[in-house]
């Protein structure tokens, strides 16, 4: 917070506050801020930086910053942050696919929870995200589907005796994906982070 009127440092003041047992501080340490967020959002001036810190029983700082060597290197700690925005909605309404789960389900073409481990998986070089939403499609598509490609449309009208090959008719598949950043080492040990591109399904339609 700001200081006072006799100026001087910034004054810190705790948002979040936890302690470990020296066997359990290895691993990922989650701390929910969206509530000073929200006000940083509202009122970007009293955001004045955010500060971590992790002391032992005797006080000492634990957190080791680079550049590292020795018996400190590899324990350099990494902030996971994670933001979300809300999205404004225009006046024009938009299409949205159907979203699913086991609770509501559809004949129709809809998108399905898939959750996704990287443990499972055994990529153990990944730092985060662990796991991750990924999403799948599944359903029918008739003739008179959410189909928002004119050329599926058109096929669909073509006699079948003028196809080469079988024509199965529109499917359920993804028509908007998006992204997915990952934080992991390489192989020589080093962090990276890099973006994926088309991990996550955003809406499911029939083309």
């Amino acid at each position: 917070v700001p200081p006072g009127k006799h100026g001087g440092p910034p004054v810190k003041r705790f948002l979040k506050k936890r302690k470990r047992p020296i066997s359990s501080t290895s691993g990922w340490h989650h701390f929910d801020v969206s509530d000073i967020a929200h006000r940083w959002a509202s009122n970007p001036s009293s955001n004045l930086g955010l500060v971590v810190e992790a002391f032992d029983a005797e006080n000492e700082n634990l957190i080791v910053m680079p550049p590292t060597s020795g018996i400190d290197e590899g324990y350099e700690p990494n902030l996971d942050l994670r933001t979300t925005t809300t999205a404004t909605h225009s006046r024009r309404k938009r299409s949205t696919g159907l979203t699913c789960d086991e609770q509501n389900q559809f004949e129709a073409c809809c998108r399905y929870p898939l959750t996704v481990s990287f443990l499972e998986f055994g990529w153990d070089f990944v730092i985060a995200p662990k796991w991750y939403d990924a999403y799948y499609c599944a359903g029918e598509c008739r003739n008179e589907g959410m189909s928002n490609h004119g050329h599926s449309s058109v096929v669909q009208q073509v006699p079948e005796s003028r196809m080469i090959g079988n024509n199965p008719g529109p499917c359920c598949s993804p028509v908007r994906m998006s992204n997915l950043r990952m934080l992991y080492f390489d192989h020589t040990s080093r962090l990276q982070l890099t973006t994926l591109p088309r991990m996550k399904v955003v809406r499911c339609g029939c083309s």
